[in-house]
């Protein structure tokens, strides 16, 4: 057997309780060690941390694995299996947060976010010999906390240019952009400070990729668009890039709340978005018109470009990253 997929199901829905049964991967190394021809693994639901006497049991069968797919699984389990498998074969790593109608708050995994889950592929060797690295995270409970408790939990990447040999990437805006609890909001934080300010994505890519989707997005400076655009004509540094995808959180297709923390503008400390309603329909006209000037760039270098919901561009960061939150 070449591909295996394992899951935890769930509860029936009259049930209560967790919502959810999880795979105790402890108990997975006896059928691990039957199959020596594991290529494909995908588990669902893990959880636990494996002795080391399993890592050593499990290492020779999952050491052949190429493509390991992980969704609602601990970091624990997560680390242990990444343990097992060998750096050099591991081509495609994809890691998933199903959507909350299909776990519960206390399922494993279900807190992680990007910027950890590139940390961990770092730590254990796997980030510079993948090919295909895809990272769902838009479903993370951590989005669901205060903006307070967001800004003392939650980082975002630093960069993926130590992954040089990557050349397929789909991964939630907020391994990339700090999250805001409100659409068209696109703050600062320390890896999008002035010194980067539209220059977010030119930094942050690694340069041989073929292919980039983001999902999830909330807001997108439309300068770091363009300066991707640029970098893709010959020459540039990601001259082999030819399909880019943007997809926006559905959440942000209207404002549902009209009385949002103050965000003031960069320029002014003093002046605030007060009228949203107003921002809202300012968002939707030049959003329109930066779509237009963006596709005319990548069409020029001859990348396929899409983004279903351009009234996301916002062509400022605000919001001060540098002042603390209360405590």
């Amino acid at each position: 057997m070449e591909v295996l997929r394992i899951g935890s199901g769930t509860e029936k829905p009259h049930l209560t309780g967790s919502g959810a049964r999880m795979i105790d991967i402890t108990k997975t190394v006896g059928l691990f060690s039957h199959l020596p021809n594991l290529r494909d693994l995908e588990i669902r639901g893990g959880n636990n941390t494996l002795f080391a006497a399993q890592v050593h049991a499990c290492r020779p069968n999952l050491n052949n694995v190429t493509v390991l797919n992980l969704s609602a699984t601990s970091e624990f389990a997560m680390r242990d299996i990444l343990l097992c498998c060998n750096p050099k074969n591991l081509k495609h790593f994809r890691f998933t947060i199903p959507p909350k109608s299909e776990r519960n708050m206390s399922m494993a995994g279900n807190d992680i976010h990007g910027e950890r889950i590139i940390d961990i592929l770092t730590q254990y060797g796997v980030a510079k010999t993948l090919l295909t690295l895809h990272i769902d995270t838009s479903q993370s409970a951590l989005l669901a906390l205060g903006r307070d408790s967001i800004r003392r939990e939650f980082e975002t990447a630093p960069t993926l240019n130590h992954l040089t040999s990557l050349r397929h990437l789909s991964i939630s805006a907020d391994a990339i952009y700090f999250p805001s609890l409100h659409p068209r909001v696109l703050l600062r934080d320390p890896n999008t400070g002035a010194e980067h300010e539209g220059q977010r994505l030119v930094h942050f890519l690694p340069r041989n990729l073929e292919s980039l989707e983001i999902t999830g997005l909330y807001a997108i400076h439309p300068r770091d668009v363009a300066s991707l655009a640029k970098e893709t004509l010959p020459g540039g540094r990601f001259e082999h890039l030819k399909k880019v995808v943007f997809k926006g959180d559905p959440g942000c297709a209207a404002l549902d709340e009209r009385n949002p923390y103050p965000v003031p503008r960069r320029e002014d400390p003093d002046d605030q978005f007060s009228d949203w309603d107003a921002v809202e329909e300012m968002s939707r006209v030049t959003g329109l018109e930066t779509e237009g000037e963006v596709k005319r760039a990548f069409a020029a270098a001859g990348v396929s470009y899409g983004f279903d919901m351009p009234e996301l561009y916002f062509d400022e960061y605000v919001g001060e990253w540098d002042n603390e939150p209360d405590a």
